[in-house]
């Protein structure tokens, strides 16, 4: 919640933590196992919830790591938000996978630190 009021704050959008608690619990109510939430806030405050089943990986299954030659810059205000502009993230993840069968994408950028692609790619 800390993180959405941040960014909602930092893109000038409208934000009611309350109205959102209040949309997480009427969804909960009617869920039945762990769940991955997904919260989009609109510029208007709108909240919009979606959900899929949370499939557990085991701590020791291995994953396949691909680094892409594609960088991030370190001056992108994107990387430090989660919103819906995630074209770049998301086609790289997508292109590696297919081309490697990776489950995730690192990314480095400008002064070589690394950058998660954020979620995992599902299969």
């Amino acid at each position: 919640m800390a993180r959405l009021s941040d960014s909602s704050a930092y893109f000038g959008f409208q934000y009611d933590e309350g109205a959102v608690r209040d949309t997480l619990e009427e969804l909960a109510a009617g869920l039945i196992g762990p769940m991955r939430l997904k919260i989009q806030l609109s510029e208007m405050g709108e909240v919009t919830i979606s959900h899929t089943p949370l499939v557990v990986v085991p701590r020791d299954e291995a994953w396949d790591v691909a680094v892409a030659s594609e960088a991030c810059h370190s001056s992108d205000v994107f990387l430090y938000h989660k919103t819906t502009n995630r074209t770049f993230c998301d086609e790289t993840r997508a292109a590696y996978a297919k081309k490697t069968g990776c489950q995730e994408v690192l990314f480095l950028n400008e002064n070589c630190f690394f950058r998660r692609a954020v979620s995992p790619i599902s299969s």
